[in-house]
């Protein structure tokens, strides 16, 4: 029985947002132990311009993301730590997300991280690694973008592609965000979790387990 990490639904329709540039915004622990190719995403955006990546959390690479910020002018920027509130109205006022953890990690390649839920319920379209969990989700949805999360070109080019196509962006966010309601809410979940608890309950009672 498949139960996931889904957020609550607080979702505010905003459409597009009007961004003075694209935004792409990662909140998430910071640690080196759990690899997300953050530096992969700053390289590809050198490059690009007219686009912004926001982060927040905390962890062992923090001092690292700030060398990175004051190296790209206005292009990086971190926030430091931020309640889960604000994570999820900076996801909203974002362009773009993305999950793209390393699959040669066996708890990555089997997760299906909150940040993909997050992603779905804000109406937002995501980058997310081939050779995951999240890769067959993303794709059976078609609500985001899969990439070799190693692969800075292929990075780079889906962010010029989304950036370069709004449409595409709205219409990956409306498949998430259906995606969302029908399958993947917390109601579902939570529902899902009780009949778990009820089967296993009446197994007991039936002297079975």
């Amino acid at each position: 029985i498949e139960i996931y990490n889904t957020p609550p639904d607080c979702f505010k329709k905003t459409g597009i947002p009007s961004n003075d540039v694209f935004t792409i915004f990662y909140a998430g622990v910071l640690y080196r132990s759990r690899p997300m190719n953050l530096e992969k995403v700053f390289q590809a955006i050198e490059n690009i311009n007219g686009v912004r990546l926001i982060i927040a959390g905390y962890g062992d690479q923090v001092n690292d993301i700030k060398r990175w910020a004051d190296n790209t002018a206005d292009k990086v920027k971190y926030i430091g730590r931020i309640g889960y509130e604000e994570v999820l109205e900076r996801t909203m006022a974002s362009n773009l997300l993305f999950a793209l953890y390393d699959p040669s990690v066996a708890a990555v390649r089997h997760a299906s991280c909150n940040k993909l839920f997050e992603a779905m319920m804000s109406q937002k379209p995501i980058l997310v690694s081939k050779g995951t969990a999240m890769e067959d989700i993303v794709e059976r949805e078609k609500c985001g973008i899969t990439v070799d999360s190693g692969s800075t070109e292929q990075i780079g080019k889906a962010i010029v592609r989304l950036k370069e196509n709004p449409e595409l962006c709205r219409q990956l966010g409306q498949n998430g965000r259906k995606a969302y309601e029908q399958k993947y809410n917390r109601e579902i979940m939570e529902q899902r979790l009780l009949e778990l608890y009820h089967k296993m309950l009446n197994k007991n009672s039936q002297g079975r387990i």
